[in-house]
């Protein structure tokens, strides 16, 4: 993927950056005050080393990977470009 010109209209790129956002290449990042509540903050299995914040590294479910290809089947009539 060429770098972004963001002064010109350039279809090819905006493409090239939609096609690059799938499912396989998504970080999700969570943040909740919950977290510190017993049950859930053992589920957070790494420190971080500066702040000793916690947190895990993990497959996305895959409830949610099926809810969004639900969502893209319904979106698929719908264009950015």
């Amino acid at each position: 993927m060429q770098p972004l010109n963001l002064q010109e209209y350039d279809p090819a790129s905006i493409r090239a950056a939609l096609d690059a956002m799938t499912r396989e290449h998504v970080r999700i990042t969570w943040s909740s005050k919950d977290f510190d509540k017993p049950g859930v903050v053992d589920a957070l299995t790494e420190r971080e080393p500066y702040y000793g914040t916690r947190y895990s590294l993990g497959p996305v479910p895959d409830e949610w990977v099926a809810a969004w290809d639900a969502s893209i089947q319904v979106g698929r009539e719908f264009s950015a470009v």
